[in-house]
């Protein structure tokens, strides 16, 4: 989770999510449900622009690895 006042350490953000996580990513509100808000990044140059997307409406951004598939909802 990244919260908006994070935002000025994006680059140690982007090499957390290298690290930690990999790429492809999904980036997403961490408050929504669905696919609700949610972007798609598949580089850490992409990271960023995504991660402003979430936080002109949201506080929290969520960020997982990306498994391609079909949504379900349960």
């Amino acid at each position: 989770m990244l919260r908006q006042d994070s935002l000025s350490k994006t680059s140690e953000a982007e090499q957390t999510i290298t690290e930690q996580i990999g790429f492809p990513v999904v980036v997403k509100p961490l408050c929504g449900g669905s696919t609700v808000g949610l972007t798609k990044v598949y580089a850490p140059a992409e990271l960023e622009a995504a991660l402003h997307a979430v936080h002109e409406q949201h506080d929290d951004a969520l960020v997982e690895r990306l498994f391609e598939g079909r949504e379900l909802t349960v």
